[in-house]
């Protein structure tokens, strides 16, 4: 390592003008925003390594809208783009296209009565191509807290699947969910309202969360959950009680010369968990339906929360994991009961749309949010589990003051995982608002470098499936909207070079930006200035951004000569 006399002798000879990105190294955890509330809701990885993030600016307490940004591989933003109206419009799904660009799915109070769920497709600059409004309803799931908002998919050929709600015109039930299908530029092929009719209770309340394409068999698979006055005892099927359980439906893809309509169920089933603590005998256990995931030979994971059975009812305490095989069949499920590096439980919920499988790892990956019952209050939370189900670790980010979310997760490209939510920051930095993005890159072992702690993770099960019927109803309907997009400039702020991170996990400060890190050295200087002459993020740390200038160059000198703690 470099000494004082020789770290300053490399500045002065390698600066004729030039200083740094906070992170060259993948992994990161970073604030994005500016004064306006924003919050992310989905991330996709995207092909060149970097990242898009879905969700919504508020501005001046004003009207929500889309917000969508584009990240570069270390995080740093690539561009940011707003669409909507005068009303309330937030963004709740994003996937990069085959071509390159992007579709969002949102919900909107900006066009009109029975036109809220929108899609919008950009480019890969971020430029709008077309927009449209389907019918829908603005935050009317009966069941979820917080609402999940609308997701979706793409099939084989850049189709659409969407799922979403919409509010039933006698008031009762409130809503109803829905799927529909578009073509790869947004024209409706097919839309379905869905009803469960059951002889317990004439109106059961059901709803959507996410919504999945199954290549193996051309179906849609789409997660929820249902709350109604079921048996509570296999053996006596009068004896009813509220319960609440998480669902999945399968239906077909494609309209099969009028055969089988798109959209039609092909089966959908209820997932009651056994292991009540209150009552073992009698289960009454309240689950969610909160994500799912299609892999291999069609086999599905679904995610959600669980109350364990415990009082009162509704009061989620867990994560479970749902393995089904492409039929429907349960292949294994567990409930997972975390708890502080203390000992101390830890309430933990899932996010919507918040289950990955990883190809790379044979696992599936998971985010959401922790509360822990020894304080700390709400971190961001993440688990890796094996294909069997067993936990392989369990991290929560955002420690202290920090109020953190993770919304969504995707597998980065080559290692480790990116998350994508909501920082609320007690002392955010110069610029940024209390409510800002939060973009987080882990490594394989879900690992940062700082503002972090382990949580431990007890698997416990198991459950039952029981199939129900299910009706539908078609629907055709769809309006275009004028383009609604600007281009918006914010803040990029990293969180992860704190004094009592182990520099060896990462970079130590702005100016590690170059491996070894922890080290700073002639390597950080030269991989400096071919960023700097190139323009590229690496060297584009202190505002204004998208400027190269003097700040830069300053503020890379001042971490160089300060060194590594």
């Amino acid at each position: 390592m470099m000494n004082l006399t020789t770290r300053r002798a490399a500045a002065a000879a390698m600066f004729a003008g030039l200083a740094v990105s906070t992170a060259s190294a993948q992994i990161f955890q970073r604030e994005i925003g500016d004064i306006s509330d924003e919050w992310s809701y989905s991330v996709d990885t995207t092909e060149d390594g970097g990242s898009v993030s879905a969700g919504y600016k508020r501005v001046n307490g004003l009207g929500s809208e889309f917000h969508v940004i584009k990240y570069f591989p270390d995080g740093t933003t690539e561009w940011e783009v707003t669409f909507g109206g005068e009303g309330e419009d937030i963004a709740y799904s994003v996937q990069e296209t085959k071509d390159g660009g992007y579709i969002v799915a949102g919900e909107s109070t900006s066009f009109g009565t029975g036109f809220e769920i929108v899609l919008l497709r950009l480019d890969a600059g971020g430029t709008q191509l077309w927009s449209y409004a389907y019918e829908g309803s603005f935050m009317a799931d009966p069941i979820h807290a917080p609402h999940p908002g609308v997701a979706l998919d793409q099939g084989d050929e850049g189709e659409i699947y969407v799922v979403g709600h919409r509010a039933s015109p006698t008031g009762f039930p409130f809503s109803t969910p829905v799927a529909f299908r578009t073509d790869s530029i947004g024209t409706l092929e097919w839309y379905n309202e869905y009803v469960v009719p059951t002889p317990f209770q004439e109106f059961p309340e059901l709803a959507f969360t996410d919504i999945a394409y199954s290549p193996l068999d051309r179906t849609a698979v789409i997660s929820g959950t249902i709350r109604a006055d079921f048996p509570l005892d296999p053996n006596d099927p009068t004896f009813l009680g509220r319960t609440q359980d998480a669902t999945l439906l399968k239906v077909t893809a494609d309209d099969f010369a009028g055969a089988a309509p798109g959209g039609a169920p092909v089966w959908f089933f209820r997932y009651d968990s056994l292991f009540d603590r209150d009552n073992p005998d009698l289960p009454n256990v309240w689950e969610t339906g909160d994500g799912l995931d299609v892999f291999r030979e069609g086999d599905i994971i679904l995610a959600g929360r669980t109350d364990l059975g415990l009082a009162p009812s509704g009061t989620y305490r867990s994560t479970h994991l749902v393995h089904v095989d492409a039929g429907g069949g349960p292949i294994w499920s567990v409930d997972y009961e975390s708890f502080g590096v203390d000992g101390t439980p830890s309430t933990v919920a899932t996010a919507y749309a918040a289950v990955e499988f990883d190809e790379r790892r044979d696992a599936f990956v998971q985010a959401g949010r922790i509360t822990s019952a020894s304080g700390g209050g709400v971190n961001a939370h993440t688990q890796l589990t094996a294909f069997g189900g067993a936990p392989i670790w369990s991290w929560r980010y955002g420690l202290d003051d920090f109020r953190t979310y993770a919304e969504s997760v995707q597998p980065s490209i080559e290692c480790g995982y990116t998350y994508a939510g909501r920082i609320d920051n007690p002392n955010p930095p110069s610029g940024l608002g209390r409510g800002d993005h939060y973009l987080v890159a882990n490594n394989d072992d879900g690992m940062t470098g700082c503002l972090e702690e382990e949580v431990f993770v007890e698997p416990v099960a198991p459950l039952r499936p029981r199939e129900l019927p299910i009706q539908f109803d078609d629907r055709f309907e769809f309006l275009q909207l004028p383009n609604l997009t600007r281009p918006v400039d914010g803040f990029n702020f990293a969180l992860c070079f704190d004094p009592d991170c182990d520099p060896g996990t990462g970079p130590c400060n702005a100016a590690d930006i170059a491996p070894p890190f922890g080290v700073l050295d002639l390597d950080d200087v030269n991989a400096f200035i071919v960023a700097f002459f190139a323009m590229t993020p690496a060297a584009d740390i202190a505002p204004p951004f998208g400027v190269w200038d003097l700040d830069d160059i300053n503020l890379f000198i001042a971490a160089f000569l300060a060194g590594c703690p």
